[in-house]
C-alpha cells in the first residue's frame, strides 16, 4: 500500500515535469524572431572584426593593469 502510493506520487511529479518542460521547449520554440542581415555583408564582418580587436584591445589593457599592481 505505502510502496503504491509512493509509485502514484512519483508519477504525478513525472507527469508534472514533463508538462513544465513540454511547455517550456513550445514557448521557446514558438518565440524565435527572425535576424535579418545587413545589405553589405563584408560591413558585417568588418564590424564584426572590429568588435573583437577592441574586446581583446580592452582585456589586454585589464591584464596590464593587474600586472603593474
Amino acid at each position: 500500500m505505502k510502496n503504491d502510493l509512493h509509485n502514484r506520487r512519483f508519477e504525478r511529479r513525472a507527469q508534472r515535469a514533463y508538462a513544465v518542460f513540454a511547455c517550456l521547449v513550445a514557448v521557446l520554440t514558438l518565440t524565435v524572431m527572425p535576424a535579418m542581415a545587413a545589405d553589405d555583408p563584408l560591413a558585417v564582418v568588418d564590424n564584426l572584426s572590429e568588435f573583437v580587436f577592441s574586446l581583446i584591445r580592452a582585456i589586454g589593457l585589464i591584464l596590464l593593469g593587474f600586472g603593474v599592481v
